[in-house]
């Protein structure tokens, strides 16, 4: 599996949005710095090996990427002002590291 073609999609700049505040911008960079270096090198061969590292569900909890769609006191790690936008840039941002199976195993079924 190629990641040029997800490279050239995934480097626009959503900074139009005028319903975008200080708050989606940071969490943008947020995700997109975490996917970038924790996901996005290992894409490949975690497609090819079908399986990702154990741990990267404490790491992404760790870095604040991780549980969305949980409030805080259920262990969830969304900004304050969360709304519909920031779940836009999660999903945008981590399906954009280039390893489906993992976008899946490691944020959509835990």
């Amino acid at each position: 599996m190629s990641l040029e073609n997800v490279n050239a999609f995934w480097n626009w700049d959503a900074s139009w949005n005028p319903n975008w505040t200080d708050s989606h911008h940071a969490f943008r960079k947020k995700v997109r710095d975490w996917v970038q270096e924790h996901m996005r090198p290992f894409a490949e061969d975690w497609e090819d090996l079908k399986e990702y590292p154990a741990d990267l569900n404490k790491r992404a909890g760790d870095a604040g990427v991780y549980g969305l769609i949980w409030p805080k006191e259920y262990g969830g790690t969304r900004p304050d002002d969360f709304d519909q936008f920031h779940e836009q840039i999660f999903w945008e941002e981590v399906v954009g590291g280039g390893s489906y199976g993992t976008t899946i195993g490691v944020f959509f079924i835990t």
